[in-house]
C-alpha cells in the first residue's frame, strides 16, 4: 500500500489563490463586489489588483479604482488590451473631477487610436458630469479572460 500524496504546500496556495480569484470574479459579475474585495485580501498580483479594482469600480469608489489600476497601465504606447485600464481610470478620475490627471492621460496616451481614444477624448473634453460616458466604458472589461 502506498503512502497518500498530497500537492506541494506552494502548488497547493497557488489553487487556493486561483480559486479565490475565481470565486471574487464571479462575486463582482453577480452584484457582491463587498464579499469580493473580502476574498481577495492578502492575494498578490496583477489578476488580484485587476479584480479589487473592478469590485472599488462597481461600489464606485472612485480613489480605489485609480489607485488600483494607474500602476498597471503602460510606460509607452497603449495596445487594444491596455484600453480597457486606461478607460477606467480615466471616468474614475471625471467621476472625482480630477481633470488634471485626465489631461495627463490624454497626453501620456495621445497615440491611441480607435473607440478608446475617442472615449478618452471624449472624458477629457466631457462637461463636469462624465456619468453620460460611463455606459460606454462600462463595456471595456478589465477583469483578464474576460469578454463584456
Amino acid at each position: 500500500m502506498r503512502p497518500a500524496t498530497f500537492p506541494a504546500p506552494s502548488r497547493r496556495g497557488a489553487r487556493l489563490r486561483r480559486r479565490r480569484q475565481a470565486e471574487a470574479a464571479a462575486r463582482i459579475r453577480t452584484g457582491g463586489a463587498a464579499e469580493a474585495r473580502a476574498l481577495l485580501a492578502g492575494i498578490d498580483g496583477r489578476h488580484a489588483d485587476i479584480l479589487r479594482a473592478e469590485a472599488a469600480w462597481e461600489l464606485e469608489d472612485w480613489p480605489a479604482v485609480i489607485a488600483g489600476l494607474e500602476p498597471l497601465l503602460p510606460e509607452g504606447a497603449a495596445t487594444a488590451q491596455d484600453a480597457g485600464l486606461i478607460l477606467r481610470v480615466a471616468v474614475a478620475a471625471a467621476r472625482q473631477g480630477d481633470r488634471e490627471r485626465l489631461r495627463s492621460l490624454e497626453r501620456r496616451y495621445r497615440t491611441m487610436r480607435g473607440q478608446a481614444a475617442r472615449a478618452l477624448e471624449a472624458l477629457v473634453d466631457a462637461p463636469r458630469d462624465p456619468r453620460v460616458l460611463t455606459e460606454t466604458v462600462s463595456t471595456y472589461s478589465v477583469i483578464e479572460g474576460s469578454a463584456a
